[in-house]
């Protein structure tokens, strides 16, 4: 069933696609017609439509009534209403709903005059005919209408295809103008973002300039805070180096200074040694003397303010002025030694008794100390001399006997005199200037005298030396070289200890270069201190007081002895410097000629014997504080019992030997063992330890 609310349009998506069943629709149109009709039957049944409709109600049954009366008592407009409802023109409604009137009321009209004539007779045949009018009417009325509907609706669809191609063209031009206005808003939005962004572009870019500008400023306010504090650098690097170049040159300024005082002062003892008769030159030169003394002491006082590195240059004209004075000196004891020796060319042979009683008397001494050393060995006194130490030295005395007695022929050789001279200078230059200045110059005072040795041309003072000229050149310039480091020790390393490591150095090269060197050195090391053997000798009966000194190392200087002070001071020295000699290891793989074992063999031997008042306090402080940390590494345990036996017993007899009033040394040797047992915490070492150690 097809509702009255059925809407029968043409949409307008697919109006160009669907073609419309026109019949279709007429036919859906009729048979909704006669289904009102029927619905409605009911409803008019009782109405009075005409004037005879009372009687047909009355006479007539509507049991038969056929649809199509429905139809034509239906109200058209109903139905015109309804298929306007469904998209037809209201022209074709109207037509239809008049023609439909007109007929049905003419029809109702005519019905009811018959019914009120035959109403009863020609009930029936009324009814037919109506039925055969209607139908008839109807069929025209569906082909009318049904041509009509279809010329209406073909011109409401061309009406409905043109205003869709209509709207579609607006559509179009709508769809193109909105387009058109949001691609135009579009360009406007993306413009006014382009402006925006060329804005901020524009603003980026200022401040990109501006902090490029400002970082290029800072840049360049850096640079040049960089190229002035470079620059400053720069200056105080140059006055710096200006200064140290200023320094150097004062330094060597002095150190030349130096080495042209020790060799105008080594001159000097050469001239004086040449002097035929000392005691009239001494006293002719009383004055220069005491001269000589107070200019020594002004220069060791430069040397001394040197040593801080700092050089002014008043320090530098007062050293040119002592190298002045010096030589001036020096001129002055030429002249008188040439004419003290004018004075005694003709006592030849008064010098020649005078150095035959030396000979004698040097004799004399040595064969007092083996008659002292056989005299305690044969009385037992153990105290005095370590028995096999003193074998050591006997073979070192023997040696250099034969080695010096081997000399004779050339000491004795007068025109060997200028050789010997020139040796003497050769050895003494080099030796003099030996200071640990850098490795180069160590390198070239090892090399002067490594060559001299060996007989090779030196050259010294535009001169050139060769010892092997004289067959018994090369010995001579060793033994001489032997005495020379053994008076360094007594003389230089007792006024400057720090001297004795480069000193060393030079002795171990040279020792492990020629045995013999060594040989005679230990030899006059022994010599000149017999405390290095070690020996405390006592004064044995009918030995006067000046040979007895002698023996003990004592130095007699116009007929009196030494001061104590300067006797310890030169003891000190030589043990410094055989201690330094002990400690210097030169080539790892060339054992030591001495060794680290000498210095053990040494303490070790003195402390069996009986200390003496000073010296023994002092040589004993010398040894540890130059070998004592050598020896602490290498024999720690046993060294550590050497020293407890040091401070528990042996102090205690050298506090006990050391007269009231002369405890120097012995405090000394107190305090620096007292520092050692603080820093090194040494405790008395377990079990009993011998009185022998050695």
């Amino acid at each position: 069933m097809i509702s009255p609310n059925y809407n029968f349009k043409v949409s307008q998506k697919n109006s160009t696609n669907t073609n419309i069943d026109i019949i279709e629709g007429i036919n859906k149109l009729k048979s909704w017609v006669l289904t009102k009709a029927c619905v409605l039957n009911g409803a008019i049944k009782d109405a009075s439509i005409g004037p005879a409709c009372a009687q047909v109600s009355e006479d007539c049954s509507y049991a038969d009534f056929s649809p199509t009366d429905s139809f034509a008592t239906s109200t058209p407009d109903q139905s015109i209403n309804g298929l306007d409802r469904n998209g037809f023109d209201d022209s074709v409604d109207n037509n239809l709903s008049s023609t439909t009137v007109t007929d049905f009321t003419d029809g109702r009209k005519e019905n009811s005059l018959v019914s009120s004539e035959n109403r009863h007779s020609n009930c029936n045949l009324n009814i037919s005919r109506r039925k055969d009018i209607y139908s008839k009417k109807l069929l025209e009325f569906e082909d009318e209408r049904r041509d009509v509907i279809t010329l209406r609706v073909k011109q409401k669809y061309e009406l409905m295809v043109k205003e869709e191609l209509k709207i579609q063209e607006g559509l179009v031009e709508v769809k193109q103008e909105y387009q058109l206005a949001r691609a135009q808003t579009d360009l406007e939005r993306t413009q006014k973002l382009l402006r925006e962004e060329e804005d901020r572009a524009s603003e980026a870019q200022k401040w990109k300039y501006f902090n490029e500008q400002r970082c290029c400023q800072r840049l360049n306010e850096a640079n040049e805070r960089i190229q002035k504090v470079l620059q400053k650098q720069q200056e105080a690097e140059e006055r710096q180096k200006q200064h140290l170049k200023e320094k150097k040159m004062k330094l060597d300024k002095v150190h030349e200074y130096q080495i042209l005082y020790r060799t105008a002062y080594q001159q000097l003892q050469e001239v004086t040694k040449t002097c035929k008769n000392n005691k009239d030159l001494f006293t002719a030169l009383s004055n220069e003397a005491a001269n000589l003394k107070a200019t020594n002491e002004r220069f060791e006082t430069l040397v001394d303010n040197c040593k801080t590195g700092h050089v002014t240059q008043q320090e530098l004209s007062e050293g040119e002025e002592i190298v002045k004075q010096i030589k001036e000196i020096l001129g002055v004891f030429k002249k008188e030694v040439e004419a003290v020796n004018s004075r005694h060319e003709n006592a030849d042979k008064k010098i020649e008794e005078e150095r035959l009683k030396k000979e004698l008397k040097g004799k004399y001494l040595k064969e007092n100390k083996e008659t002292t050393v056989v005299k305690s060995e044969s009385e037992g006194l153990d105290d005095c001399v370590d028995k096999e130490s003193y074998q050591i030295h006997v073979r070192l005395l023997k040696f250099l006997q034969e080695y010096e007695s081997s000399l004779v022929p050339l000491l004795n050789d007068e025109s060997a005199k200028k050789f010997r001279f020139s040796c003497q200078r050769a050895i003494n230059i080099p030796v003099n200037a030996i200071s640990p200045i850098s490795r180069e110059h160590m390198q070239d005072k090892y090399s002067r005298l490594c060559s001299l040795l060996k007989g090779q041309p030196v050259v010294v003072s535009n001169n050139t030396i060769t010892a092997s000229s004289h067959p018994l050149g090369v010995r001579f310039c060793t033994n001489l070289l032997a005495k020379k480091f053994v008076n360094q020790g007594e003389h230089t390393v007792s006024s400057k200890p720090e001297a004795a490591f480069a000193i060393a150095g030079i002795v171990v090269s040279l020792w492990n270069e020629f045995p013999d060197f060594g040989k005679l050195l230990l030899a006059h090391f022994q010599l000149e201190c017999p405390y290095l053997i070690p020996a405390f000798m006592p004064q044995v009966e009918g030995q006067s007081n000046e040979d007895y000194y002698k023996v003990l190392g004592y130095q007699y200087i116009d007929g009196k002895v030494e001061s104590q002070d300067k006797f310890l001071k030169r003891m000190s020295g030589m043990m410094r410097l055989y201690a330094a000699v002990i400690i210097t290891q030169q080539h790892i793989t060339v054992p030591h000629p001495l060794g680290l074992r000498e210095g053990w063999r040494w303490l070790a031997a003195t402390l069996n014997l009986e200390p003496r008042a000073d010296i023994t306090a002092t040589l004993i402080l010398d040894m540890l504080e130059v070998a004592g940390s050598q020896m602490w590494s290498s024999y720690h345990h046993q060294f550590r019992k050497l020293l407890h036996l040091l401070c528990t017993e042996f102090f205690d007899h050298i506090e006990q030997v050391t007269p009231d009033g002369c405890g120097g040394p012995v405090r000394r040797l107190k305090t620096f063992l007292e520092k050692v047992i603080k820093e090194q915490k040494i405790s008395p070492p377990t079990g009993v330890l011998p009185r022998n150690i050695w």
